[in-house]
């Protein structure tokens, strides 16, 4: 018998299998990429946020999100306002913004 392959494209890269099952394919679609997850974060932060409307708005668990509140902090996509709630910076909304047009022709 021979076998049939299929290939499916995600953001992570193409993946090759001859025995795919609509679970399979349900679970990969579900799988954000880091750049997704930082987009989450930074749309969760636009009009300021504490960090767990961050993890809901992102839906991440407190100990995802703190290591990435601390990388888009020091990379300045982030910033902490005078009430201690963290905002998208102008480079957060360009980094949205690139995003989402690096992606929107891959889009369905």
């Amino acid at each position: 018998m021979q076998a049939h392959w299929c290939s499916l494209w995600l953001p992570s890269g193409w993946i090759r299998s001859n025995n795919w099952s609509t679970i399979d394919i349900e679970v990969l679609m579900l799988r954000r990429t880091s750049f997704d997850v930082i987009v989450d974060i930074l749309d969760s932060a636009k009009g300021g946020a504490c960090k767990t409307r961050i993890v809901y708005g992102a839906n991440l668990n407190f100990e995802i999100v703190k290591q990435y509140l601390q990388d888009l902090t020091q990379k300045g996509m982030l910033a902490v306002n005078e009430q201690g709630k963290y905002v998208t910076t102008k480079k957060g909304y360009k980094f949205i913004e690139d995003y989402s047009k690096l992606i929107q022709p891959l889009q369905f």
